[in-house]
């Protein structure tokens, strides 16, 4: 559920947009391919690209589709991509304009399709060992109703053949294609089939901002498919997302033994099950022993026009509302997106913090401001801003929070 950050780090994780492979449709979606840089640096970015976690999926109509781009530095994860790493340069407010997502028909024709892209991070991206780039993309159910059968191949290009900053990546880089067969469910649905796209459904809810929705396809898939563990994950994620951290502990340990039940001569353990219970089990062992941890809330404390007209000068508090320090933290994502009016909002990435922000030290209790130029048009009379970050107990372990506060001119 979100979305989404810290299983990149496997190198595989792209694929992980389902909670859990069982019985997914498709291949391993992991396996970048680059066109030749046309010019220096010779290294280029590995570029992944997955449709409903696959490099092949079966669309039926109606059923969301997820396409989502994971950047890499090729040498990811070792040091020698901290020695040469690769800048992509902001194309517009953001790196991601350098990505383009082409889809064609089986006779090799454009196609287009509507596809809804989540506002990425700002600025450039510096990739080395520590950090890659991700871009969330979907198409909504109603979307994928209108769509013809048939076949149909999907790329992603990342193109910076027309950077001049000195440092910068320049080249040209595609994903290898991806398969997507569009048809009709067929009638009646198997039961592993009725499975996955109640779960697509809440993801795509979740990633679309309705939980309820989303708590509402998780429910209903626990309780018609017990045998699967992959409601008990999503309503896990959900409980641990309102800070429910005891329930969603207790869901994971439902998704697990639905897991071995369902596999009882499985090779390999339900991994990301039980790292995700051992985490949520290690939130609860602090507060017990009375160490607590640090919880991130965040309101807007005051907002006046800027000098330059449309632009709001927006000040956000961060506070530790938990019960114990904060030694370390990242402010790592910002979003701004209207709630009424029309107009399209933005943040003012050249002067407002560049991302990810490192934050001090917090006690509990403790809190510091943030300060963002947004640029709002006069139409727009209120727009939400969203942050995601993470922060790190004096214990360790890392407690991201993902926040939203509104603004109304």
């Amino acid at each position: 559920m979100n979305e989404a950050r810290r299983r990149l780090r496997s190198g595989i994780a792209v694929c992980a947009l389902a909670l859990l492979a069982i019985g997914a449709n498709g291949s391993s979606c992991f396996s970048p391919a680059a066109a030749p840089a046309p010019a220096a640096p010779t290294t280029v970015p590995v570029v992944g690209l997955s449709a409903n976690g696959a490099t092949q999926t079966a669309l039926y109509r109606g059923w969301p589709l997820f396409l989502d781009v994971a950047l890499l530095h090729p040498e990811a994860f070792t040091s020698a991509a901290d020695a040469n790493a690769l800048v992509i340069v902001a194309q517009g407010a953001s790196w991601a304009g350098a990505l383009t997502l082409d889809v064609k028909d089986a006779a090799g024709s454009a196609a287009s399709w509507p596809i809804v892209i989540s506002p990425p991070a700002p600025g450039d991206l510096r990739l080395d060992a520590r950090t890659e780039g991700d871009l969330l993309a979907w198409l909504a159910p109603a979307s994928t109703t209108a769509l013809a059968p048939g076949d149909y191949v999907v790329v992603a290009r990342l193109d910076t053949r027309g950077a001049t900053a000195v440092g910068a990546f320049r080249g040209l880089v595609e994903s290898v294609p991806v398969a997507v067969h569009v048809s009709d469910e067929p009638v009646p649905l198997p039961a592993l089939l009725e499975i996955r796209k109640l779960e697509l459904l809440a993801q795509y809810q979740a990633r679309a901002g309705d939980l309820v929705a989303a708590r509402g396809f998780a429910d209903e898939l626990a309780l018609r498919h017990p045998e699967s563990p992959r409601g008990f994950a999503l309503l896990g994620d959900l409980d641990a997302q309102d800070g429910h951290t005891a329930q969603a502990s207790d869901r994971f340990s439902d998704a697990i033994a639905a897991f071995l039940a369902a596999n009882p001569d499985a090779e390999e353990p339900p991994t990301e099950l039980l790292a995700r219970r051992r985490e949520l089990r290690s939130q609860l062992l602090r507060v017990s022993l009375g160490t607590g941890s640090p919880r991130i809330s965040a309101r807007v404390t005051g907002h006046a026009p800027d000098a330059a007209p449309d632009v709001l000068v927006v000040d956000v508090l961060l506070s530790n509302a938990g019960n114990a320090p904060m030694t370390d933290g990242a402010l790592q994502q910002v979003n701004v997106r209207v709630l009424d009016g029309a107009g399209v909002v933005a943040l003012d990435v050249g002067r407002s913090p560049a991302l990810p922000l490192r934050l001090p030290g917090l006690a509990a209790g403790g809190a510091t401001t943030v300060r963002l130029y947004v640029s709002v048009p006069a139409t727009v009379k209120r727009f939400a801003i969203e942050e995601r970050g993470l922060a790190q107990g004096e214990l360790g372990g890392d407690f991201r929070f993902a926040l939203s506060q509104a603004v109304t001119r």
